[in-house]
Parts: structure tokens; sequence; C-alpha cells
């Protein structure tokens, strides 16, 4: 748009007269700061706008960071001393064989150990898609979680 240096009216580009007071338009007076608007405050970013772009964008990586760290998987078969793997392996089977009101414990990284023996995990050189290890940790209120 072109502002008239008449009445100020706003013209379009190719406007010879001002469409508000009639007057010839002198397209040689006119200079390129009379296109620029001054409240367009396009390209102009507020410092509070930098900062909150910013901590989204620090935000989103940390969340796609921990997205990408590994979960840890409790115990192996190694983290657990020979002696201890008897007595598990008798719980595991105390497991099949009916106990009315009999209750066994088990520790998060007994319950990770017994659980991967009995699946036979770790498996490797396997084509299929099947579990490589499974952990077992128990949470409040009773429940248990179990990663793949």
């Amino acid at each position: 748009m072109i502002p008239c240096p008449n009445c100020g009216a706003d013209n379009m580009v190719s406007a010879i007269f001002c469409r508000q007071c009639q007057k010839k338009l002198n397209l040689d007076e006119i200079t390129p700061e009379a296109f620029d608007d001054p409240d367009d405050k396009k390209g102009k970013t507020s410092l509070a706008t930098r900062v909150t772009t910013a901590v989204i964008v620090v935000l989103l990586v940390a969340i796609i960071g921990l997205l990408l760290v590994p979960v840890k998987m409790g115990a192996s078969a190694d983290s657990i001393p020979e002696e201890e793997k008897g007595t598990l392996d008798a719980k595991f089977s105390a497991l099949g064989s009916p106990h009315p009101g009999k209750r066994i414990a088990f520790t998060s990284d007994q319950a990770t150990y017994v659980a991967n023996h009995a699946l036979g995990l770790p498996k490797t050189g396997s084509d299929q898609m099947l579990p490589v290890k499974m952990s077992v940790q128990f949470l409040d209120g009773g429940l248990v979680k179990i990663v793949l």
C-alpha cells in the first residue's frame, strides 16, 4: 500500500490517483520507507517469545533424550550368588504345587532371575521376535512392572 502524501490514505501500489482525495500521487516522491508499516511487528520477536521458544526446545530435547536412555533391566543370572540360585529354583518349583494360603516371597531381583530362568532367557541368535531379557519390579500397592 502507498500512503497518500496529501491525506494519508492507503492506496494500491499501482494507483496513480488517491482513492480518497483524488489527488495525483507523485510516485517520484514516494520512498521505500513509505511502504514500511510502523505498527508492523513482523520479523521482530519479543524477549519473552524467544525465551519461551528456547525453554520449549530444551524440554523437547530432554524428553527425547530420556526416551533414548535404556531401561535398567534388574538382576541378571550373574548378579545372583550361586548358593541363592538353588533356593530360588526350589521357590519356583513350589509355585507350581498347590499350597492354599501359602505365600512365597521374592525380591525384585529374585523374581527377575526366576522369570528369566523359567523362560530360558537370555536367548540369542533367533530371528523371531522373542524377548531377550525380562525384568520384574514390585511396585507399591501390590503392582508388578515387567519390562521385556
